[in-house]
């Protein structure tokens, strides 16, 4: 850790220094390596099985399909409860999956209806792990350091993401299919571990924030004598009948809350018209660059860099940095530098251009769950950032919509109509910051 501050620096590395963070960081890069390796799995799995090209697109629609039922109530049920607990619980839960598809590959049970009931269960641990992971970091570090510490968090998955993609690799190719899933069981034993290290004074005090904040709230509504102090024992940690409808609750924030619902309209946007231009890459590597197999490599490779250099700037400035304004300009530039690389027909440009894009791509993942929790009160940030999860999963939309537009008009003009959109959305969203009620930024934590 010393030789990593004086390599980048104290500041990039300061939520190392909050107490559990190390271990929170830990967990949630262990479960970065196994969704990497669940992902590679299940698509190499459904072209053995059925040698069809449908069904792997099939398998990975259905694993993103947790993430528009279960995302949002809970986030919202962890605000209820303690959300260490909720995510050991759902890595024990991802590891007794592991173990059963294990044994199902390696008996040679594991037909495609039995593939498609593993990854929508390992979706559902990826949504419930993206929410309460994104929630929790704000938790242990703080508003003022969310950035860092959730940049942090980003670029140790891009690492292990890396190496989780070739060792699923090597593991299906010299072990068979059982070898992955007991890698991810590894995984998420490993992560269910560390997160029993982070002390209890930690682990319940997000918990009773919240259900001191949601008992005054309720005291408000009912009695003109509001509570100064709560005790946390006046919530059970059961998910019962009380909780479950807390749950449901958390869609109410997208209409009670015009920035949240602003901040859902951009992610949405980011992920159709945007985040989908990946869909396109083999299109332009192929048919209009014309560099092939290698030159695709290439591309996807520098976009990585520039991601992993727009993270290490934003958390080395994480205390400097006003994420309610930066948020435009860089959905600015990644729409600009989506329309340029369309229209380039140089290599060596295309490359440029691919660098801020994954600048762009990077920072826009990172400040929105970031945004979404600084506009509601600390007993709604779990449902918050459910809805900016939910908003991801216009992703799968936005690759169809752009694929049949490639495929009428060529990937060009498909990539310029898409970037064309996003920035119209975009540049709504600002004018909108005229009106307080829609505005993302500036202006003290809404209470509760």
């Amino acid at each position: 850790m010393v030789f990593l501050e004086r390599l980048l620096g104290s500041s990039t590395l300061s939520s190392f220094q909050r107490p559990g963070f190390v271990w929170l960081w830990l967990s949630l890069t262990a479960n970065g390596f196994t969704n990497t390796i669940a992902a590679v799995t299940f698509g190499w799995l459904a072209l053995e099985i059925t040698g069809s090209p449908v069904a792997v697109g099939t398998i990975l629609a259905v694993r993103n399909v947790p993430r528009l039922l279960f995302a949002v109530p809970i986030g919202a049920l962890s605000d209820r409860m303690d959300r260490r607990r909720m995510l050991q619980g759902i890595n024990l839960f991802g590891a007794a999956l592991a173990l059963s598809a294990t044994g199902l590959a390696f008996t040679g049970n594991l037909t495609f209806i039995g593939l498609l009931v593993v990854a929508f269960l390992e979706g559902t641990f990826d949504a419930a792990e993206t929410t309460l992971g994104r929630a929790f970091i704000y938790d242990l570090v703080g508003r003022d350091e969310a950035i860092n510490g959730m940049a942090l968090e980003q670029l140790a998955n891009r690492a292990v993401g890396a190496a989780g993609a070739v060792g699923a690799g090597v593991l299906l190719a010299f072990y068979g299919a059982s070898a992955p899933f007991i890698s991810m069981m590894v995984g998420f034993v490993v992560a269910a571990s560390a997160l029993s290290m982070i002390p209890r004074s930690l682990r319940v005090a997000s918990v009773d924030i919240a259900r001191t904040e949601f008992a005054i709230g309720s005291a408000e509504r009912t009695s003109p004598e509001v509570p100064t102090v709560v005790s946390s024992r006046r919530t059970t940690n059961r998910l019962d009948l009380k909780n479950f409808a807390v749950s449901l609750r958390g869609f109410t924030v997208l209409w009670r809350n015009r920035a949240v619902l602003l901040l859902a309209v951009i992610g949405a946007a980011a992920e159709a018209f945007a985040f989908s231009s990946d869909a396109l890459l083999p299109s332009f590597s192929r048919d209009i660059l014309m560099v092939g197999e290698i030159g695709l490599g290439n591309m996807v490779a520098i976009r990585q860099v520039g991601g992993v250099a727009a993270l290490l700037i934003l958390a080395s400035l994480s205390a400097r940095v006003r994420p309610g304004k930066l948020i435009f300009w860089v959905c600015g530039l990644f729409s600009f530098s989506l329309i340029a690389f369309a229209g380039s027909a140089s290599y060596n440009l295309s490359l440029f251009l691919m660098l801020w894009i994954g600048v762009a791509w990077a920072s826009v993942d990172l400040l929105l769950p970031k945004l979404v929790q600084d506009r509601v009160p600390d007993s709604e940030r779990g449902a918050a950032v459910g809805i900016w999860n939910l908003s991801r999963g216009a992703g799968p939309l936005g690759s169809l919509e752009v694929g049949v537009i490639a495929g009428s008009l060529g990937a060009p003009i498909a990539q310029i109509m898409n970037a064309g959109a996003f920035l119209v959305v975009v540049a709504v969203a600002a004018l909108l910051q005229r009106n307080p009620r829609w505005r993302i930024f500036g202006g003290e934590k809404p209470a509760s």
